[in-house]
């Protein structure tokens, strides 16, 4: 079988002559967009047969210098009051400290060209925010604002390696 283009549309002619077809402006609209959601469709099935979800963020980590451990373990645990977990015997030779934040972790570790993060950061939503920026501001803590979220009241802070951190909690 041949095909030959007419109305901007291939169409089939048989091998003993040529047959010629006209479409109108609706039957050609009507292909193109039968074209489009079988082509969705075929892209959607490939999709699902990636057979992976993802399900949540497991942990987030942040950088610091070598010997950062003290420090990290006053200011996340102590003044955060993020409970600290261990880290598998395998990983500990790297330095760092983990902590428990609600459903995820924080992992502090090392990076031995360290610069600290000032734009990058994790978001933590906090229950009782005001009173968290009470807490670190009678610490001694610098208090950041910046540009409102619509929905939410936040503010930043910076830990004790310079990275930066954000509160939030939404309205």
């Amino acid at each position: 079988m041949k095909f030959t283009r007419c109305s901007n549309v291939y169409v089939p002619i048989s091998d003993e002559g040529f047959s010629q077809v006209y479409l109108d402006e609706n039957v050609f609209l009507n292909i193109h967009i039968l074209l489009i959601i079988i082509s969705l469709k075929l892209i959607m099935e490939g999709m699902r047969n990636m057979r992976f979800t993802f399900l949540k963020i497991d942990h987030v980590q942040v950088a610091a210098p070598k010997g950062c451990e003290e420090k990290a373990r006053e200011f996340y645990g102590e003044l955060l009051g993020m409970q600290e977990i261990p880290k598998p015997k395998n990983l500990q030779k790297r330095g760092g400290v983990w902590f428990q934040c609600g459903n995820h972790q924080l992992h502090i570790g090392v990076q031995e060209t360290f610069q600290p993060a000032v734009k990058a950061h994790p978001a933590f939503h906090v229950k009782n925010l005001a009173k968290l920026r009470e807490h670190l501001m009678a610490k001694g803590i610098e208090i950041k604002e910046e540009e409102p979220l619509e929905g939410a009241d936040r503010f930043y802070v910076s830990d004790p390696f310079g990275n930066r951190l954000e509160f939030l909690e939404w309205f």
